[in-house]
């Protein structure tokens, strides 16, 4: 089980769970997050989908702000994906993980930027007033009419198959896989 596995490379060290961190920058606190496991120097995060995806970025905060809390140089990152039955590990250096997430800090911070749909919009705090949300929205509701009349299995015409992949690809953001 995901507790006894934790329990096992923890090997009698004290664990901790949904503890909160801050990441500092020039000891600002610039954002946080909740991890799932952790004793020194490995964090453990539970993954209940039947999914995989790229979690260093999420990995990469709890990290950086791990290794500036315990004065560290490295954690080995567990991912455990339940359904799955598998562990995917990795280290994450306090200097890799730092540059990861202040990029990602500096990027949504960056009053030039424009915002864009991708799959960690169901976890965004932002989505209420997304314009890409917005967009996609507005992309699925003008094409609505279009989607009831089609039989989708029996489109042949290119043309009609890559509007509905248009919209296929604006309806994506509202999915939670």
């Amino acid at each position: 089980t995901t507790a006894e596995y934790i329990r096992n490379v923890a090997n009698g060290r004290k664990i901790e769970s949904d503890v909160e961190v801050v990441l500092k920058r020039d000891g600002k606190e610039i954002t946080y997050g909740t991890y799932d496991a952790y004793c020194k120097g490995h964090l453990f995060d539970l993954k209940t989908g039947r999914m995989e995806r790229n979690y260093v970025p999420q990995m990469a905060v709890y990290a950086a702000a791990l290794c500036q809390r315990d004065n560290i140089d490295k954690i080995e990152v567990h991912l455990i994906y339940s359904a799955l039955n598998k562990v995917d590990k990795f280290t994450l250096t306090r200097e890799e993980a730092e540059g990861i997430a202040y990029r990602i800090v500096d990027s949504i911070n960056d009053p030039t930027r424009s915002p864009c749909t991708s799959e960690y919009c169901n976890w965004c705090g932002r989505q209420d007033n997304c314009t890409a949300l917005n967009s996609a929205a507005l992309t699925v509701a003008q094409k609505n009419k279009m989607i009831l009349e089609y039989e989708i299995d029996a489109i042949k015409n290119p043309e009609t198959m890559g509007m509905f992949k248009d919209i296929a690809a604006a309806c994506s953001v509202f999915v939670d896989t």
